[in-house]
């Protein structure tokens, strides 16, 4: 165990307290006698006068302090061995800590760690729980049989709009939303439905959201315009709280482009992930992607389901450093900007049992969950 030179020098100095011990080691038989003087001298340690048990003295000049004392308050502990006439010093206060201290380190990385993940859920505990408040129906009848009641209203009053046979299916999803598919056949229909213009279809999209509210007040409405012999979403629409609809319109060029997508985006594979019990990777299956023309530029949609509690427990633990999900919409984005030159492309990933976006990359590359 090492002691600091400056200490050294103090013990030395301080030493001279025991000169007379020294003497008698040397000389046995040899004594002298000494006038000390007393004048109320005090000890202070880093500014502050410490207590000590025996006054220090001067003799001759020279300051002469209890090492004891001293050795003390500097953190050390003074012993006497009589039998070899032998004054022992052990500096109790420096110790070597470094694998105390490498230990605290370890453990303040793991609890900053296991912060930044209780953060991270509590972020999407609150999302969720705002995303139900603002969608969940106060005051409106949403039981199954006046669901298909209204369906049964919308069929009559739109089944054969256009000279088209429409079919309808209307359900409330698990956040709350009511979920409406429009669907046509392209075998019987195809001709008719694309002599329609993207103005006529959102005004017929609008029409049948208007007759859904007047049974169910206070509720978002979210769907699609679908080829049932294709299961290809065709457009897309949210009808607000509010009264306002937003409505996509894909064209066969977005529907040739998205379907290429698909097939070769099949997954979101090895994502890393940390739970409270393992930490692993897993992966995701798209459904599909679908294209369309957004407000402000060309919008690609990816499809999931988190379905089960596991697929909703690894989301929610993904690392944020893992770049898997972010790695594979910044390629589907440039093969979308190739194909449609100068074209800004965002994107989004939707889980399609809630109908929530939980995902995001903006025009600029940027991508954030949500």
């Amino acid at each position: 165990m090492k002691i600091s030179n400056n200490y050294k020098k103090l013990c030395l100095v301080l030493g001279l307290s025991t000169v007379f011990s020294a003497g008698i080691v040397d000389a046995a038989n040899y004594t002298k006698t000494l006038k000390a003087t007393y004048r109320n001298i005090q000890v202070s340690y880093n500014g502050v006068v410490k207590s000590i048990s025996e006054e220090p003295f001067a003799i001759d000049g020279t300051t002469y302090v209890p090492l004891r004392a001293v050795s003390q308050i500097l953190g050390a502990d003074v012993n006497w061995d009589g039998t070899n006439n032998l004054v022992k010093i052990t500096n109790t206060a420096t110790t070597d800590n470094s694998s105390q201290v490498t230990s605290l380190q370890q453990q303040l990385a793991t609890a900053n760690y296991n912060l930044a993940l209780a953060q991270r859920e509590v972020e999407t505990l609150k999302a969720e729980l705002a995303n139900y408040k603002q969608d969940t129906s106060t005051g409106s009848d949403i039981s199954t049989s006046a669901l298909n009641k209204t369906l049964a209203s919308i069929q009559e009053t739109f089944g054969t709009e256009n000279r088209i046979d429409w079919t309808f299916d209307l359900t409330q999803n698990s956040s709350g939303k009511l979920e409406l598919e429009i669907s046509y056949d392209s075998r019987n229909d195809e001709s008719r439905f694309n002599r329609l213009s993207s103005s006529e279809l959102r005004l017929f999209t609008q029409d049948i959201c208007v007759a859904i509210r007047k049974n169910h007040s206070d509720i978002e409405i979210v769907g699609s315009i679908t080829d049932s012999r294709s299961d290809w979403d065709k457009a897309t629409f949210t009808y607000s709280k509010t009264n306002k609809i937003s409505f996509s319109l894909m064209s066969d060029n977005y529907y040739d482009t998205a379907r290429d997508l698909s097939r070769y985006y099949t997954s979101f594979s090895n994502i890393a992930y940390t739970t409270s019990t393992e930490n692993g990777k897993f992966t995701l299956p798209i459904d599909s992607i679908e294209l369309a023309t957004g407000s402000r530029s060309l919008l690609f949609t990816v499809k999931v389901k988190l379905s089960t509690v596991d697929l909703q427990t690894k989301w929610k633990g993904i690392q944020t450093n893992d770049t898997v999900i972010e790695d594979d919409l910044y390629d589907m984005q440039i093969d979308i900007e190739k194909e449609y030159d100068g074209v800004d492309v965002e994107g989004q990933v939707v889980d399609t049992t809630t109908g929530n976006i939980i995902a995001t990359i903006d025009t600029n590359g940027r991508f954030s969950y949500r």
